[in-house]
């Protein structure tokens, strides 16, 4: 059955090996290998754009904390609204103040 014709009920996230990518590009249905194509092309966007931002966030010394909470408000555009940076006081939103002690907690 191709992917494109099972319900989606109950997604599943989970990371495929290049090597089945290719094989399903390769050797898949139609419908297969488009899902595979769009998501090798989702995927490629997400690390360009990682490697952007992952470049920038070395300009803090080692050993200091610099913590910057986004907001992606349910979407994959990176790195989404910025909500709340090293000093702030706390935000209105709880998720917000969540994710930044947490990075704190993970720091330390």
């Amino acid at each position: 059955m191709a992917w494109g014709k099972r319900p989606h009920r109950c997604p599943i996230c989970c990371i495929l090996p290049p090597q089945m990518m290719d094989h399903i590009l390769r050797y898949g249905e139609d419908e297969d290998r488009d899902w595979a194509m769009e998501t090798l092309r989702s995927s490629e966007q997400f690390r360009g754009r990682r490697k952007v931002i992952g470049n920038v966030s070395f300009a803090v010394s080692p050993g200091q904390k610099r913590r910057a909470i986004y907001d992606a408000k349910n979407g994959t555009t990176l790195p989404g609204v910025f909500r709340r940076g090293e000093g702030d006081p706390p935000s209105d939103d709880e998720a917000v103040n969540e994710a930044y002690d947490g990075a704190g907690a993970t720091y330390d």
